[in-house]
């Protein structure tokens, strides 16, 4: 049938939707390890972008101070030059000069000269000659690179001077083709303070920690807050003072945790987007797939109303066209047939008003109208309709009514109606000999109007549908009886209105009882 085949077309085309989802998952899945890679490097690039920042800016400082130093030697000034150099750099804790081979080397300290003629240390100036002499050959080498115009000076730690770690950085001097040496003693710690750890103050990185380390022995000169504490996970060598590291971290998490923070991020947004679409795809088939059903519905509506409009029919006609050609003889039969006609004809109305009043409640344009009314009239006139079609049938219709029952708030076409189809329901779906029960009565719930009948009974699984509209039960059995399934909808549809309920008790092959529960009105409610 076209109604199972549309379902799995929708299914089909919801697979097509979420297959590319699935598979880029479980992409991205296995991609983690080189997305967490990929993630770690970009971070580890930022931090030696900013590294390299750093030395940079050390590099220029050290560049300056060694142009000022050359001219201060230069001058003709002499050591007023150098104490303006001292007082403009306090990272420098001295200075020194030499000619070709050592010649004339002299030791400027900070705090002053030894004495008024210059005359250097003994250890200062014996252990700067012991340098030249031990490192003459890269010394050298730097002097050649000089005379092209490139400039390096060779770093190389001092021993600690007052419990302050220092190194002498030697420059090549190349001036008027002789080949001299000046230099700078640097105070590490300071240099560390006042250049580098001002830089990083500068750079106002508050996710990241820094410091400056040296590499024997790991002693931080300085760091940024909370440093101490933090392990490093970048580290560069200084360009100046190679003995020295500039080493970095994030702060609170290692590149490898936030690279796999990222990720999981990111897997759990997917996921998120994974389950919201496979919902949307679940209600979008849900929906569908009712809209089908009830598209079907209402095709196998039309096809059960036009089959209840044209048997009735087809008997008023046939009985009109032979009493009107004069074949019944006999006022009894002729009687019979009236009454055929008139009971036909009252059936084609109720499914004719069926569906008008489905349709005005449905779009809300039924009017309620409440009224105080006894029940008991009604059940006796409802039952009434049936008389003659049940005696036609050798049917029964029983009838128990309770006098006692009190009045209730009612619209009494609406009950009428409502009671209508709960008993045309079990004449057309119970079976030969036919036993149809109608009661009124009441408990402590309310008024009770109720139909019992001994056809086939309702599946448990389907008793919670037949109130749907355009439903019918057992309709894909073969030979089952033609209705619209509007009938049980109209009742529920009324009992709603009157702030009742319908209750249904039924098993396979035991009948079926439907109970219409009407409240107590309020100054009766619990009984008289």
């Amino acid at each position: 049938m076209r109604s199972f085949h549309i379902p799995k077309i929708i299914r089909l085309a919801t697979a097509v939707l979420l297959v590319p989802v699935f598979l880029y998952t479980a992409f991205q899945l296995i991609q983690r390890g080189r997305e967490e890679d990929l993630i770690r490097s970009i971070y580890e690039r930022q931090l030696e972008s900013l590294l390299f920042s750093v030395n940079q800016h050390c590099w220029d400082s050290i560049r300056a101070m060694e142009s000022e130093l050359a001219a201060g030697l230069e001058a003709p000034e002499g050591r007023i030059s150098l104490d303006r150099f001292f007082f403009r750099h306090p990272i420098a804790a001295g200075a020194f000069a030499a000619g070709p081979g050592g010649a004339g080397i002299r030791v400027w300290w900070n705090s002053g000269p030894e004495d008024a003629s210059g005359t250097p240390r003994p250890d200062a100036g014996g252990r700067i000659l012991e340098v030249l002499r031990s490192e003459q050959a890269e010394l050298d080498k730097r002097a050649g690179r000089a005379r092209e115009g490139y400039t390096r000076p060779l770093t190389l730690p001092w021993p600690e001077t007052d419990g302050r770690p220092l190194s002498l950085l030697f420059f090549p001097s190349v001036s008027d083709r002789r080949t001299g040496f000046h230099g700078i003693i640097l105070d590490d710690g300071q240099f560390a303070v006042e250049v580098v750890g001002r830089k990083f103050t500068e750079m106002d990185e508050a996710d990241l920690v820094f410091g400056v380390r040296r590499r024997e022995g790991g002693a931080l000169l300085t760091q940024t807050q909370d440093a101490a504490a933090v392990s490093f996970e970048k580290n560069e060598p200084l360009w100046v003072l190679p003995h020295l590291d500039l080493v970095t971290a994030i702060r609170g998490k290692t590149i490898a945790e936030i690279s796999h923070v990222r990720t999981r991020v990111n897997l759990a947004f997917l996921a998120l987007v994974n389950v919201i679409l496979i919902l949307g795809s679940a209600a979008l088939i849900r929906g569908m797939t009712r809209e089908i059903r009830l598209a079907q519905m209402k095709t196998d509506f039309v096809a059960s109303v036009s089959h209840d409009l044209r048997t009735p029919l087809s008997l008023i006609r046939m009985y009109a066209e032979t009493l009107e050609m004069g074949r019944v003889r006999g006022e009894d039969r002729k009687r019979e047939y009236h009454r055929t006609i008139m009971a036909e004809a009252s059936r084609l109305t109720r499914l004719i008003n069926n569906i008008l009043d489905f349709s005005r409640m449905e779009s809300k344009r039924r009017e309620f109208r409440p009224a105080r009314i006894r029940l008991q009239p009604i059940a006796a006139e409802a039952a009434g309709m049936y008389e003659f079609h049940m005696k036609q049938m050798n049917a029964t219709l029983a009838l128990d009514v309770d006098p006692d029952v009190p009045e209730v708030d009612a619209d009494p076409e609406m009950v009428t109606q409502a009671l209508v189809n709960l008993i045309d329901n079990a004449v057309k779906f119970s079976p030969d000999p036919k036993w149809i029960r109608v009661a009124l009565s009441r408990d402590a719930s309310g008024v009770l109007l109720s139909v019992e009948d001994r056809g086939p009974g309702i599946p448990e699984a389907e008793q919670k549908r037949v109130f749907d509209k355009f439903y019918r039960v057992g309709r894909a059995r073969s030979g089952a009886p033609h209705g619209s399934g509007l009938g049980l909808s109209l009742v529920k549809q009324v009992m709603d209105l009157h702030r009742g309920q319908v209750r249904l008790r039924s098993r396979p092959g035991e009948g079926s009882l439907f109970t219409l529960v009407f409240p107590f009105p309020a100054k009766t409610h619990g009984g008289v």
